[in-house]
């Protein structure tokens, strides 16, 4: 949504103590990112307290333990992972050297990170950090699930009508089995919720992918089956076989095809 609107303002209503406002925003070019941007983040809410660390990762063989804090990143106060993905923008691409600061029973140790030396994707990797929930009755849960796989689904169709119009491009907006066991494990670095969350998110979209009518995908056969009806008679087997294996050889194709991409991704 923010893409298609471009320059043009947005209306985006929030809820703040309770009240609902509408807020107007235009969304500003980012030639880092090469995209546009409302300058506001969505995510999981993550805290700064540290639940597991990997002994072999940079930062565990800096001495960081599960239960520690991370509380600051040079002279910024640190309070949430959202908070720290802030203070690392702000260093900008330039930055070579930062210091974290954790705290652990009350006393403050500084872990210096010179990025010449530990790329910043390796300096955070196998750290899991707290993600704060709350109980829920089994109406609450039954709502709350409805709500966000629906708005799952919807953001799924609005990026899909994206990439028909070209306003993403294909590259971007699918992932193959590499992509995937990716994604997977780093929600699994996560935390549990998260994993989990991402695999009820990745079944959602295969279900719905499954139901596009693409000649080999269950979708296609609801057409074949609809035109049936609608003509009142069967479609040869031969053809829609035919059909069907065509769609498959295409499909074979295009997943090889996106697997390459999401190496390429990985590695370069």
């Amino acid at each position: 949504l923010v893409s298609a609107a471009g320059e043009r303002p947005l209306a985006v209503a929030v809820l703040r103590n309770g009240q609902p406002l509408t807020v107007p925003v235009t969304p500003k070019w980012m030639p880092e990112q090469e995209q546009f941007l409302l300058g506001a983040f969505f995510s999981i809410a993550r805290t700064n307290l540290i639940t597991s660390v990997d002994p072999d990762s940079f930062l565990g063989r800096s001495g960081v333990r599960a239960q520690d804090r991370l509380v600051g990143l040079d002279n910024t106060p640190i309070h949430s992972f959202q908070g720290l993905s802030v203070a690392l923008e702000r260093l900008g691409a330039e930055a070579t050297a930062f210091t974290l600061r954790f705290e652990r029973d009350g006393q403050t140790r500084e872990v210096p990170v010179d990025l010449t030396q530990t790329p910043l994707e390796r300096v955070f990797a196998g750290l899991a950090v707290e993600i704060p929930t709350r109980s829920l009755n089994p109406l609450e849960s039954f709502s709350v699930g409805a709500a966000q796989t629906w708005g799952m689904a919807m953001g799924l169709f609005n990026g899909l009508r994206s990439v028909i119009r070209g306003e993403i491009s294909a590259g971007e907006a699918f992932s193959g089995p590499v992509g995937i066991a990716n994604i997977l494990n780093e929600g699994r670095q996560q935390g549990w919720p998260a994993f989990f969350f991402l695999v009820a998110f990745l079944s959602l979209n295969l279900g719905i992918i499954n139901l596009l009518p693409i000649p080999a995908l269950d979708g296609s056969r609801l057409v074949f089956i609809a035109v049936e009806l609608v003509r009142g008679r069967p479609i040869p087997p031969e053809r829609e076989g035919m059909v069907h294996q065509v769609g498959f050889f295409l499909l074979l194709a295009l997943t090889l095809l996106i697997t390459f991409d999401d190496i390429r991704k990985i590695f370069f």
